[in-house]
């Protein structure tokens, strides 16, 4: 119950974080163009790292899936 108040709770932070909130507004207060690309590398390096992970997520899936299939197909099911 507790843990699931903790993870409700924490919610708009995550989406915070998923959206890159804080560094958008560093970003829109920055008038330093260096500052600026420095912080546009930074986030397309987040986004491309969350891309990774979820595509590693995907394929690992999709390989226990094909072994799950095989397993049945050789009759070794379980419960």
């Amino acid at each position: 119950m507790i843990l699931g108040w903790v993870f409700i709770a924490s919610l708009p932070d995550i989406w915070n974080k998923i959206n890159n909130t804080a560094l958008k507004a560093e970003l829109a207060l920055s008038t330093d163009p260096v500052r600026i690309d420095a912080i546009n590398e930074q986030m397309a390096y987040l986004n491309g790292s969350r891309v990774l992970l979820l595509g590693i997520f995907v394929a690992v899936s999709y390989l226990v899936y094909i072994a799950y299939k095989k397993r049945l197909k050789e009759g070794r099911k379980t419960v």
